[in-house]
């Protein structure tokens, strides 16, 4: 159908997703998005399963937008994609507010970027993995001056399961507190852990 957005999706996470290619995946979904909202109510009705593809196309054109460096059109997506899903839920609360957090990130907007975060956390499902999540939460105290909060926030993390991204974010923190060679070890330790990073 290439007025349905189901083949669109499907084929921008081809890209995207499993070839890391934003560049080619980012026109897919936004024609996704743009076949969906074209539809008149009696087309969307009948193709209501198709729905499900047009909110997970905003959210990977905002991802894929970040990825690109054009978080303005990402917060753009983003937004709408929460206002779309809000009682559906087809994407989990967790990555959608991340994902949010991520683009006030990089807009600089940090203060609003935080909330987003802190949010995510309390969205989040017993047990669902927010490593990532507390990682640029630390990162966007430390953008605030907070550097209390953002070692409390790296510290959510158990220290078995930092990876290098968590750790270099960690060692950012300890510089910033004057604790370089606190910074330097967990530094050190990490390229020993893991050479591939």
């Amino acid at each position: 159908r290439p007025d349905g957005a189901t083949n669109f999706y499907r084929e921008g996470i081809l890209y995207y997703r499993l070839e890391d290619k934003p560049q080619e995946g980012l026109p897919l979904f936004l024609r996704a998005v743009e076949n969906w909202e074209n539809l008149g109510p009696q087309e969307r009705d009948s193709r209501r399963q198709e729905r499900k593809n047009y909110v997970k196309s905003l959210y990977q054109a905002a991802s894929a937008m970040v990825r690109l460096n054009n978080p303005s059109g990402a917060l753009e997506k983003i937004e709408k994609c929460l206002a779309k899903d809000e009682r559906s839920g087809y994407l989990e609360r967790l990555f959608k507010f991340f994902a949010l957090g991520k683009v006030r990130f990089r807009l600089g907007d940090y203060e609003k970027a935080r909330d987003a975060l802190k949010f995510a956390l309390t969205a989040r499902r017993k047990n669902q993995p927010s490593d990532f999540v507390h990682e640029l939460l630390a990162r966007t105290y430390l953008a605030l001056g907070y550097l209390d909060r953002a070692m409390e926030s790296i510290g959510q993390v158990p220290e078995k399961r930092r990876r290098p991204y968590i750790r270099w974010t960690e060692a950012d923190v300890l510089c910033a507190q004057n604790r370089t060679d606190e910074a330097r070890r967990v530094l050190l330790n990490c390229a020993d852990k893991d050479r591939m990073s």
